[in-house]
């Protein structure tokens, strides 16, 4: 972890992927060694890259020690796209496994900012006049200054104890395979 002061002075922390996304050898998910100068520097640099997975688990717990109390949090996903990003165009769906109230499932884009803004069809027979049936997009994918992407996947409430459990589809039906995943920052909103 890398914790550091956003400009508001509230407290920010980064978490390494491999320490957060469920991944094992079996799986085909290898450590993929990175380099971010910056973050090399300060011990980081190990990325996680994806081949041939369906879905990505995202299971931790954000420590009340590593953020403000009494602030909202955005949790974001530091990722880079492989060269052909074909298999990335349409959305990724999020769902919050431990939601007891609110929105559990969203959606979120994973392509590069430069792409087109994505058209969503509805399904064969569903109610798209209804606002209800829309989906719901959380967050835009953003490039960085360190040639990194970054997408909001979350938001949180700082408490004492604060379980984050996500599981993210390529609605697609495609693999996540070539998607390298650095690591996950928590910056207050």
């Amino acid at each position: 972890m890398w914790f550091s002061l956003h400009k508001s002075g509230k407290k920010c922390h980064m978490l390494l992927a491999k320490a957060a996304l469920t991944w094992s050898w079996k799986n085909k998910k290898a450590l993929f060694p990175e380099s971010n100068d910056f973050l090399t520097s300060f011990g980081f640099g190990e990325a996680i890259q994806w081949v041939d997975d369906c879905f990505i688990i995202i299971n931790t717990e954000v420590r009340s020690q590593l953020v403000s109390s009494e602030t909202t949090y955005a949790c974001y996903l530091v990722y880079k796209l492989p060269e052909h990003q074909s298999g990335f165009e349409g959305p990724v769906k999020i769902e919050y496994k431990l939601c007891e109230t609110g929105d559990t499932i969203w959606y979120i884009y994973l392509t590069t900012p430069q792409s087109q803004t994505p058209v969503i069809r509805p399904k064969v027979g569903q109610n798209t006049h209804n606002p209800l049936n829309w989906p719901k997009f959380k967050g835009l994918q953003r490039q960085r200054k360190d040639g990194w992407i970054e997408v909001k996947i979350w938001e949180f409430q700082a408490a004492t104890k604060v379980i984050m459990d996500l599981t993210l589809n390529l609605c697609n039906h495609k693999a996540f395979s070539g998607i390298i995943m650095e690591y996950i920052e928590f910056r207050p909103i």
